[in-house]
C-alpha cells in the first residue's frame, strides 16, 4: 500500500498521481470525499460545483 492510508479512494489517487508524475505529466488531479447525500438539492449543488471545477481545471 502506498501513502493513501486505509481508504481505497486515497490509495487510487496516490497511485494515479505517482503514475502521472512518472510519465512527466503535470495535469492537475484530485478527488472528492462526499458524505451520503440524502437531499436532491444538495446533490445538484455538488454536481454543479464539481462540473465547474472540472471546467476550470481543463483549461
Amino acid at each position: 500500500m502506498g501513502s493513501g492510508s486505509n481508504y481505497l479512494s486515497n490509495e487510487v489517487m496516490y497511485r494515479t498521481t505517482k503514475f502521472r508524475d512518472l510519465k512527466g505529466n503535470s495535469k492537475p488531479v484530485g478527488h472528492f470525499h462526499i458524505k451520503d447525500l440524502k437531499s436532491i438539492s444538495k446533490s445538484e449543488i455538488i454536481k454543479n460545483v464539481t462540473i465547474e471545477i472540472i471546467k476550470r481545471i481543463a483549461i
